[in-house]
């Protein structure tokens, strides 16, 4: 593929609910929620969770300036690289920053000062040497941030809400299923939807099939109803229908998964 045409996808973040270090993490890498994805020459981003620094720091080096943002939801673990993302300290820059759950709580802008808010942190979203827009829309939309680059969107079941993502480009297709929750037996329509026929699924994995909040037998444990889940299990019964490969993330503090067994049937486990 020439410059003008290629698409591909760079793990920055894949774990759940907190960064960590040391060796124990290396393999996976210890950041949160942060996928570069590239079509052609623009950039876009998905989510904005601890690997976001290292992005940001890499896209300044390179001398890119102008980005897309595009968040899932506004849980910390997902958006607390922002305040640390170089690229927006970068005058002259443009960053655009999206999210499509908001409207029944607020705001994009409104989620984002808040994080940078006192008591949580010291200077305002004012900081940034860029410029910064803040976009809302309503996950179901199908946005276009660029001339031949389209993205569908659709809602996903999470406490406060949450949005899956289609990005599409010259007749190639990356999904973003992130912090969702299924119904014991019953697939998730909307995520079914989103994904047929795509190239890349990025799937949610927090949970082995032992730990889901769903047993084997399809009975959602009290203690864990509510948590994210997207066991391997589940993710399987969602997409048994589809021709894609299916990355699998996040990644939890307390294992890892063997290799083997996450890739089986066109499935790998991301790592940053």
């Amino acid at each position: 593929m020439s410059a003008s045409n290629h698409m591909y996808v760079r793990f920055r973040g894949v774990r759940g609910s907190i960064p960590v270090s040391g060796p124990r993490y290396a393999h996976y890498g210890g950041n949160t929620s942060c996928v570069e994805v590239r079509c052609g020459e623009v950039v876009l981003v998905l989510d904005a969770g601890s690997g976001l620094r290292e992005l940001g720091a890499a896209l300044v080096e390179e001398g890119c300036t102008e980005a897309d943002l595009f968040l899932s939801h506004t849980h910390v673990d997902h958006v607390l690289g922002l305040p640390f993302f170089p690229f927006a300290f970068q005058g002259g820059n443009t960053l655009r920053l999206w999210s499509g759950h908001q409207p029944a709580v607020g705001t994009t802008e409104g989620a984002i000062r808040h994080l940078m808010s006192a008591p949580l942190f010291p200077v305002p979203p004012e900081i940034f040497s860029a410029d910064v827009a803040f976009l809302d829309f309503r996950a179901g939309e199908t946005l276009n941030p660029k001339p031949g680059i389209a993205i569908r969107t659709a809602p996903l079941r999470h406490p406060g809400g949450a949005t899956g993502y289609r990005i599409e480009y010259e007749g190639n297709s990356i999904c973003y299923v992130t912090d969702t929750e299924h119904e014991p037996g019953a697939r998730d329509e909307n995520v079914v939807g989103l994904i047929e026929g795509a190239d890349i699924v990025i799937y949610d994995a927090m949970f082995t099939t032992a730990s889901s909040p769903v047993t084997a037998a399809g009975v959602i444990r009290p203690e864990r109803k509510g948590r994210d889940c997207a066991a391997r299990l589940e993710s399987k019964r969602t997409s048994s229908s589809t021709t894609h490969r299916i990355a699998t993330t996040k990644r939890s503090t307390g294992s890892k998964r063997r290799r083997a067994e996450c890739s089986r049937d066109r499935w790998w486990p991301a790592k940053d």
